[in-house]
């Protein structure tokens, strides 16, 4: 798979024309997949599990346009949803219906993380996926920031206490079982580049989940600066990923 991340914050605001900007750049660089960011709180697509994007409406739905204009020049279309995290509280309350839902404490940051141990949590994250796997005609869902963070970037260590790996684990699990029945839709992850995932992310990937057959596919996030020690750095965790339990189902997502 060779794709190209599309965000309405970054490369493409999903108007008609910025869509099929992306798109063509897609078919221009021999690329296949269109991976597009279907939500950050509201959502890009007509919903009734998420709020919805000012730039939907009952005449214009961007992702049903994105995934008829992809399916036309011959991409996949995947999409794409960063459910985990909120970006400073004004927009947790747009996100999500409640405080309960995030950790307590944060260690100075504008960032809210939800809590995957929270059973109402992991109950809207299968209705979100099932709802996008119903009602159009993707070629897989791709979950991100399905994880926690490390302290040193907004969760005080005394939080950690109350989680349980099993239960960021038992959310994937219950997404992929949920969409796998409507369809066989594909689940992906983007996932954190290397094992350190296991230390204090809760992000299992490499052990349990791949183990258990959670995802169909894992994007590690190979962010890498362009000299030398950041190639070195993709060397080690491609070495990492050959040690996998399922090596073929990981594509690395590179930012350069």
């Amino acid at each position: 798979m060779r794709g190209l991340w599309t965000w309405p914050v970054g490369n493409c605001n999903f108007s008609a024309s910025a869509t099929d900007a992306a798109i063509a750049k897609c078919v221009s660089a021999g690329l296949d997949t269109l991976i597009w960011q279907c939500a950050v709180g509201q959502a890009e697509f007509t919903s009734t599990t998420l709020p919805q994007s000012s730039i939907v409406t009952a005449s214009y739905d961007p992702m049903e346009y994105a995934i008829t204009q992809a399916h036309a020049a011959g991409l996949a279309f995947w999409a794409w949803w960063p459910l985990g995290l909120a970006p400073g509280w004004s927009a947790w309350r747009t996100m999500y219906p409640t405080a309960a839902w995030q950790l307590g404490s944060v260690l100075g940051y504008t960032y809210y993380w939800l809590n995957y141990s929270n059973a109402s949590v992991r109950a809207f994250a299968v209705d979100v996926c099932e709802e996008i796997a119903t009602n159009f005609d993707v070629d897989a869902i791709c979950l991100d920031i399905i994880r926690y963070t490390t302290p040193s970037t907004g969760i005080d260590p005394s939080d950690y206490v109350a989680l349980d790996p099993d239960d960021l684990t038992s959310t994937v699990h219950a997404i992929g079982d949920a969409i796998h029945a409507i369809g066989s839709t594909p689940l992906a992850a983007s996932v954190l580049g290397g094992w350190g995932a296991d230390d204090y992310a809760y992000q299992l990937w490499m052990s349990d989940w791949m183990t258990d057959g959670v995802c169909d596919y894992y994007l590690p996030m190979a962010y890498i600066s362009q000299d030398a020690a950041g190639f070195d750095e993709l060397d080690h965790d491609i070495a990492d990923w050959d040690l996998a339990v399922s090596p073929t189902l990981i594509w690395p997502s590179v930012l350069l």
